[in-house]
């Protein structure tokens, strides 16, 4: 089964294992490296403070050892016991922190060669810095190790270092900011004897020997060979809180600030990618549906890229081409069918209204061929005149039907000459096939004339008297009307029908279009006579229009004969 993943998803995949992971990742690395960073500097530090203090052990020593030797020098010129020891206590009084100064001569077998010493003497908590000079003179100063602490460890009470001083022993002599629990811990994680020995081997080593329990609060030991103590100097938790937790602490927030904005701008920029491409889902399903109008419309803004735009331009602009073909294929499918029903009209009208004449014309031909009956002069007439009849009415529809394409292609050709409107319409009443003109009441001006083409003005007149004869109530009278109105000659044809809705009455001037359109139809005729009326009025320049309001009317207007430069 293939997962498939929506472009939001695929993205925050993209994002937190291109971003976000490595984000973390280089977090990690850089909070180590930090860690390790200030873990080496405080170890560097420490130690600094360590030699530090062990040079001010030294340097106390060496101010100590120039006291005793004045000392010694301004004893010898004493020239009593008394004296000396006045001078002793004097020096004893001058400095409230001396415990003892002593001066003796020492026996002759206690001989040793001049030098310069210092030890601890535990029983007193004090340090003993003595000189034999040459004489033999043993001259001795007992300082307090509460001295020594004040005078050491007053300097570097700022930093908030933990400073202790060990004997060989492991016991504490002194030390500063002195917590039982953290001198417990160095005790606990103290080097062992093998490591002090190495220590004290390598006491002038560069890299600092270092220990303890907890890895982020080293604790630097050193050595000082003139008092064979270790100075170890303790990094607390104060300390490393700002250089490493704090650190770590700020990293971790920053890290976590920085994948939120680059979640934030990425939702931002998904949401706007994601919103554009359901519009291109939705155009599409549009389109799926055959709704080709629509337009996409996505959203622009800072997070929007250029070729989205571009797309979305280029979409619309093919949708609209594809909507216009498909207009314009809809309208070509439309008219198709159209011509198709006129085809099918056409051949079922042609069939329908060709056979009743042609049968007319097949009877009575074949009653006058026929030898076994004897027919007279007066009905013999009357088989001529109506074959006569019909060959001139399929005549008419013949002419019909050839006219309609020169219509339709406004491309026919007439004889414009000087035409009377009642004579052209009494060779129309003749043409049709009513033999009874009392039907017709005619109303035309004796001198009207009409700048047309003769034949098709016949053609028009007999294509409405056959209409109002079809369609005009039983017994009723056709009214044929023709005037002048200064400038056309208007002729109206008129009977008496059923009403007729205008949307229907709009449609009459179509092909095919009949008030009944059914075959089983009972009136003939092809649906073609009011669109070929109207082809021929307009092509000679006239306007014709229909009205069934006071029964059914045809009026149409062509311009008047106004003399041979019409011509």
């Amino acid at each position: 089964m293939k997962i498939r993943l929506k472009i939001a998803e695929q993205i925050l995949i993209v994002l937190t294992l291109a971003l976000i992971l490595p984000l973390f990742i280089a977090s990690a690395i850089i909070i180590n490296t930090n860690q390790i960073a200030v873990r080496k500097e405080l170890i560097y530090s420490a130690n600094i403070v360590a030699n530090s203090v062990g040079n001010e052990l030294v340097s106390l020593r060496d101010f100590e050892k120039h006291n005793i030797y004045y000392a010694n020098e301004a004893l010898k010129k004493i020239p009593n016991e008394q004296g000396k020891e006045e001078f002793l206590q004097t020096l004893k009084t001058m400095d409230a922190d001396i415990i003892d100064f002593s001066n003796v001569k020492l026996p002759r077998k206690q001989i040793i060669p001049q030098k310069f010493s210092s030890k601890y003497i535990p029983s007193e908590e004090a340090v003993e810095f003595s000189y034999v000079d040459i004489n033999n003179i043993l001259t001795t100063k007992k300082v307090s190790l509460e001295y020594i602490n004040k005078h050491i460890f007053d300097d570097f009470a700022p930093q908030g270092r933990q400073i202790y001083i060990f004997d060989r022993q492991k016991n504490l002599l002194m030390g500063q900011n002195e917590e039982k629990k953290r001198i417990k811990d160095i005790l606990a994680t103290f080097p062992d004897d093998a490591s002090i020995e190495e220590l004290i081997v390598g006491a002038n080593d560069e890299d600092p020997e270092h220990f303890g329990k907890y890895k982020n609060q080293p604790n630097v030991i050193t050595y000082i060979p003139e008092y064979d103590w270790f100075v170890v100097v303790s990094s607390p938790k104060s300390l490393t809180h700002y250089g490493i937790i704090e650190a770590r602490r700020k990293i971790i927030l920053t890290i976590i600030a920085v994948a939120l904005a680059v979640f934030i701008v990425f939702g931002i920029y998904t949401f706007a990618l994601y919103t554009n491409i359901r519009q291109f889902f939705k155009i599409i399903r549009a389109i799926a549906d055959g709704n080709y109008n629509k337009k996409l419309r996505v959203i622009q803004n800072l997070f929007t890229a250029q070729e989205i735009i571009f797309i979305a331009e280029e979409f619309n602009k093919m949708l609209e081409k594809i909507d216009e073909s498909y207009s314009e294929l809809n309208a070509s499918n439309k008219k198709l069918k159209k011509m198709d029903e006129y085809k099918s009209n056409l051949i079922d009208t042609v069939s329908h209204e060709f056979r009743t004449p042609l049968t007319s014309i097949k009877g009575y031909a074949s009653s006058l061929l026929r030898h076994d009956i004897h027919i007279d002069d007066e009905a013999r007439k009357k088989s001529l005149r109506i074959i006569k009849q019909q060959a001139e009415r399929l005549s008419r529809m013949v002419e019909d039907l050839l006219v309609i394409p020169d219509i339709e292609a406004s491309s026919l050709r007439m004889d414009y000459k000087e035409v009377n409107v009642k004579a052209a319409l009494e060779t129309s009443m003749i043409s049709t096939s009513k033999d009874d003109d009392s039907l017709f009441n005619i109303k035309i001006d004796e001198g009207l004339s009409v700048y047309a083409d003769e034949d098709r003005l016949i053609q028009i007149l007999i294509n409405l008297i056959e209409n109002a004869l079809k369609y005009s109530k039983e017994n009723t009278p056709i009214d044929i009307i023709s005037y002048n109105d200064g400038e056309n000659a208007v002729i109206s044809v008129h009977n008496e029908a059923d009403f007729i809705e205008d949307v229907k009455l709009n449609e009459l001037f179509e092909k095919f279009t009949r008030v009944d359109s059914n075959l089983t139809r009972t009136t003939r005729g092809t649906g073609l006579g009011l669109f070929i009326v109207k082809g021929l009025v307009e092509t000679m320049g006239g306007k014709i229009s229909l009205s069934a309001k006071d029964g059914f009317e045809v009026r149409f207007t062509l311009p008047l004969y106004k003399g041979q430069d019409n011509e």
